[in-house]
């Protein structure tokens, strides 16, 4: 085990604590490995790497960026047709969401650079 390792408390716990934990802990973990199922489907070169573990780390954490950035723009374009009711507002819609894009690509290109 180690330091920053956190497991459940042994199955059959007794201490209205721990339970409280290992049913916290049982969540959270479905959240994790639901969100790797969602970025695996969406980059199935995800499902069978055979890389060094920093190489495969970069690529986890670009499919990561890439998907939020993709799910970020589905989001705005979204908020941004909710908010524009005319169709005349298409060429502001497009502007805006090509703005917002490139600001959020140049923010990932900084950081991969680095």
């Amino acid at each position: 085990m180690k330091e920053w390792l956190i497991t459940p408390y042994r199955r059959n716990a007794r201490d209205p604590a721990e339970i409280a934990f290992n049913v916290a802990h049982k969540r959270t973990r479905r959240l994790v490995e639901n969100a790797y199922g969602i970025v695996k489907e969406r980059f199935p070169c995800l499902n069978h790497m055979r890389l060094q573990p920093e190489k495969a780390g970069r690529i986890v954490m670009a499919a990561a960026a890439l998907h939020n950035v993709t799910t970020t723009d589905d989001f705005m374009l979204r908020e941004l047709r909710n908010t524009n009711d005319d169709n005349d507002d298409e060429e502001v819609l497009s502007n805006n969401q090509n703005a917002a894009r490139n600001a959020r690509l140049q923010e990932l290109l900084d950081y991969f650079r680095q």
